[in-house]
């Protein structure tokens, strides 16, 4: 006996929505024209924990300013990535890290103070990255 048609369609959206899952990817994602993000941390004094701080805080090259120093993360294609709110942590196990991305990449800077997720897109939509210059 084959499924109830209800079943097929249910089954599909439960794949659907399990392979937006485990990709990553989802409407809410910030796609980017980008090899890397780049945010802005200071360690905190109480904790020894990296915090995102204002983009603002390190310079549009990506050099640090004083006790702020950048974090760079690759931006796999077809994967989103969290990008903490200003004032939260950045655990290592984000991604992000002080590696500098090669001369060549291209690197997006600029999201959202409140926090964000973010995936590479193919195609330049007109926001984010780019080598020189802030992002949207």
């Amino acid at each position: 006996m084959s499924p109830r048609p209800t079943t097929r369609i249910m089954s599909a959206a439960s794949i659907g929505a399990l392979v937006v899952a485990l990709t990553g990817c989802g409407e809410d994602a910030q796609e980017v024209d980008a090899d890397y993000a780049q945010i802005c941390v200071q360690q905190d004094p109480e904790t020894g924990e990296d915090v995102r701080v204002d983009d603002d805080e390190c310079d549009d090259a990506g050099r640090p300013r004083g006790s702020f120093i950048p974090m760079f993360l690759f931006l796999n294609a077809g994967r989103s990535f969290a990008v903490p709110p200003v004032g939260s942590p950045v655990p290592p196990s984000s991604g992000f890290t002080t590696t500098r991305p090669p001369a060549s990449a291209t690197v997006a800077r600029g999201f959202a103070p409140s926090g964000t997720s973010v995936g590479r897109s193919g195609v330049s939509k007109g926001f984010g990255g780019s080598s020189s210059g802030w992002g949207s």
